[in-house]
């Protein structure tokens, strides 16, 4: 499946479950677990989760990979890969072609 197809319907999931009021009981359920981003490390995201789910998915960009990104869900940073060719554009929130993608990361 499409990641950008997978995404959508992720966020069309949640969006449904949260109308129905069957995601309060996340919201306080435990702890979020520190997204403190160590300044010297090699891998990462760039930036930090917020601790609650928001409208919409939170994305953040890899450290110095535009291949790689992370799916922000409760706080915690889900480590993603686009497609084969495909980098990541972090105005559209979609894996892309590298020219259309901006991506200004090391690789």
């Amino acid at each position: 499946m499409d990641i950008v197809i997978f995404l959508k319907k992720l966020n069309a999931r949640y969006q449904e479950y949260r109308s129905r009021g069957e995601m309060k009981h996340c919201v306080d359920s435990a702890p979020a677990p520190s997204t403190t981003e160590d300044p010297n490390a090699e891998r990462g995201p760039l930036g930090e989760c917020a601790p609650h789910n928001g409208e919409y998915v939170q994305f953040l960009t890899h450290f110095k990979d535009c291949t790689v990104f992370y799916m922000c869900n409760w706080g915690t940073p889900i480590e993603m890969q686009c497609p084969s060719g495909l980098h990541v554009n972090s105005n559209l929130n979609v894996c892309d072609w590298p020219w259309d993608a901006g991506c200004a990361a090391g690789q």
